[in-house]
């Protein structure tokens, strides 16, 4: 009886078995187990000039799921490695081959592409490998396939000239693989004068990045800073850390609560953030002003932010039914004249659990507020999220907060602080920091509290409480 168990034993066979045919060829394996499902094994061989040729054995998951192992694809391609190099600052695309082939499919027995061959895209192809016996047998076949073929494709493409062309045969003359591998090969002039080609295109994204990065390459012919693309990685607060600072900040309601009686929203406020600051507690702002409304609330305020909770909640069964009985999905995506520009590409990574600061809302920006809300709300009334991006400002002490192009106010000088590091990184990329922001309608309309996510470990949780005075009076 086939079982995942017996199909996963066959494809570990297989795999060795693969391994051992293919070092007589000069492949070896890149990884011992690889981590993506569908993928028996990858191997690479070194050829001359700096070029890699890299070969992938997939298997249909479906039906490794029920037990059975298919293998259905046999890939080879072509690196490059002064291109890989450049990958901290160009990003994870050019760490992938700069081509790639189905064997079985697209190359003839002599290693030529049949890519313009319609039916040889769709020839059906499979190998059965059902029974730890089926393994040698498959491995023979497959390394067959590699050694032979394959391998011949990929030693007629070990050559900058061949491979530009072919990219340019294959996937276009406006693709940026071909002016990347010639400012690999640092052949600079030839590759600038592809770049107005490139940037013309409608690109977004990760592409986009890719492009003014390798153009900024390019200009520089190969000296500026290989800063990485990425911030840097921090663990999360360990789960003890969040459960003190859930009943710090409990603690601290509770002992608010008995000095409640005969105290304006101001008073309050002094007092909930004087005892979180003495428990070292770390709040969002808005879950600071929700905790207000609550303790500031008459009871019929509190009828009315009941009555508001269920209104809201409402919405979102409503939404989730129409997904559930039609299938119907709103488009959350943000429109275009919210999009930052294409220099705001350094994503902030985000922190576990996260962390806010309060923007100090610029005063003309209110109606303005509200159409962005009003754009990509899912659930009325509800926080709504979207990119915001940063800029130094003349006073060092705050940073600029953008939405789209628009300015929508500063933070103040603890999250400048700990947005410095990320502010640093993100300029020797001559890049900005890409960063989430969370808007929720303030209670009495009009208004709007606006968040900012910092990243985890840059400040101590008390610089992080409040991120400085209400946006405004009356505000949330």
């Amino acid at each position: 009886m086939p079982s995942a168990r017996s199909a996963a034993s066959t494809r570990k066979l297989l795999r060795r078995c693969l391994t051992h045919r293919l070092h007589e060829h000069g492949w070896e394996l890149e990884e011992s187990e690889p981590d993506v499902e569908g993928i028996v094994a990858e191997f690479e061989r070194t050829l001359t000039g700096g070029f890699v040729g890299t070969a992938e054995v997939g298997y249909d998951l479906l039906a490794y799921r029920g037990g059975r192992l298919r293998v259905d694809d046999v890939q080879v391609g072509v690196s490059y490695e002064p291109l890989r190099a450049l990958s901290p600052l160009l990003g994870d695309l050019v760490g992938m081959p700069v081509i790639e082939y189905d064997v079985v499919r697209a190359l003839d027995e002599y290693g030529f592409s049949c890519c313009d061959d319609p039916e040889a895209m769709d020839t059906e192809w499979e190998l059965p490998v059902d029974r730890p016996e089926m393994a040698n047998g498959a491995a023979d076949q497959i390394a067959a396939l590699i050694s032979g073929r394959g391998t011949q494709c990929i030693e007629r493409l070990a050559d900058v000239d061949a491979l530009v062309r072919e990219v340019a045969r294959v996937r276009g003359s406006d693709d940026w693989r071909g002016a990347a591998v010639l400012a690999g090969a640092r052949r600079f002039d030839e590759a600038g004068q592809r770049i107005p080609e490139l940037v013309t295109q409608n690109r977004t994204g990760v592409e986009a990045r890719l492009v003014r990065q390798l153009a900024r390459w390019i200009d520089s012919r190969g000296t500026i800073e290989l800063a990485p693309i990425e911030s840097e990685s921090r663990e999360a607060l360990a789960l003890r850390e969040s459960l003190r600072d859930a009943k710090a900040f409990q603690d601290s309601v509770a002992a608010v609560k008995h000095h409640a009686a005969g105290r304006d929203r101001e008073e309050l406020a002094t007092l909930l953030e004087r005892e979180l600051a003495s428990r070292r507690a770390s709040v969002s702002p808005l879950r600071l002003e929700q905790t207000l409304d609550a303790l500031d609330a008459s009871p019929r305020k509190r009828l009315s932010l009941m009555i508001t909770a269920a209104r809201d909640f409402r919405h979102t069964v409503t939404a989730m039914t129409r997904i559930i009985r039609h299938g119907v999905v709103d488009d959350t995506s943000p429109p275009a004249w919210l999009r930052p520009p294409p220099r705001a590409a350094y994503r902030v990574a985000r922190s576990a659990p996260r962390r806010w600061t309060r923007v100090h809302i610029d005063g003309a920006v209110a109606e303005w507020l509200a159409e962005v809300y009003t754009a990509i709300a899912p659930v009325p009334g509800a926080s709504a999220t979207v990119d915001a991006w940063l800029d130094r400002s003349d006073d060092t002490s705050r940073l600029r907060v953008f939405i789209g192009s628009r300015q929508v106010g500063t933070v103040d000088r603890a999250a400048t602080t700990a947005l410095g590091p990320v502010i640093e990184a993100a300029e020797r990329r001559d890049e900005a920091p890409l960063v989430e922001a969370r808007l929720t309608p303030g209670r009495s309309g009009g208004h709007y509290l606006v968040e900012l996510q910092l990243p985890l470990g840059r400040s101590s949780p008390a610089d992080e409480l409040h991120g400085g005075e209400p946006n405004e009076p009356g505000a949330p």
